[in-house]
């Protein structure tokens, strides 16, 4: 997991008087392809977007639409949601988001890796094990919550997605169920 803080100065107003928040790899060097998707907290007045970059002012891909935050909230995309290509992944090397009104605020840009052969699944807080704690962790992440979870092991139905099947089947293994955590769906 990589963890970007902005600060100030990586908000301004553009000339057209839009919130923007860029966030560039040091050199041009940082790697997307090692990561599978994006998290950050957006705080925003009216309609946002998000834009993967190739270098400091080209696109990749189009735009991905963000509705108004108006109370805050984390948003929480794949790389595949956003459209992306593993070809793709491979010239990005930033990320803009943009606000088309007043106020933005952008905290805490987190991106996100694939799991590994020797991934826990289930284990959301990272403590490893696979308890009750994790159910509470995932519901509360789905929910809302600012908590911070471990993407890859939330991911115990395997499909790429995080969502209430994750919990039922974390719920199902802690209550000693015949399920298998971490198992490709169809499998």
């Amino acid at each position: 997991l990589k963890v970007f803080y902005p600060n100030l100065a990586d908000t301004w107003p553009n000339d057209a008087g839009n919130a923007a928040t860029y966030i560039m790899a040091e050199n041009g060097t940082f790697d997307f392809s090692e990561y599978t998707g994006v998290k950050f907290y957006l705080k925003s007045s009216g309609q946002s977007y998000l834009k993967f970059l190739s270098g400091p002012v080209s696109p990749v891909g189009s735009p991905i639409t963000l509705a108004a935050q108006p109370d805050g909230g984390w948003i929480t995309l794949t790389f595949e949601e956003c459209g992306l290509s593993a070809a793709s992944l491979a010239k990005i090397n930033g990320l803009l988001l943009k606000q088309g009104g007043i106020t933005c605020y952008i905290d805490e840009i987190q991106l996100f890796a694939p799991a590994t052969d020797d991934t826990l699944y289930g284990d959301v807080n990272n403590d490893g094990k696979v308890t009750s704690r994790d159910s509470l962790f995932l519901r509360q992440y789905l929910a809302g919550y600012d908590v911070s979870i471990n993407m890859a092991a939330a991911d115990a139905y395997k499909d790429s997605k995080i969502n209430g099947k994750d919990v039922l089947l974390i719920r199902q293994y802690i209550a000693k169920y015949d399920v298998e955590l971490g198992k490709p769906v169809g499998d």
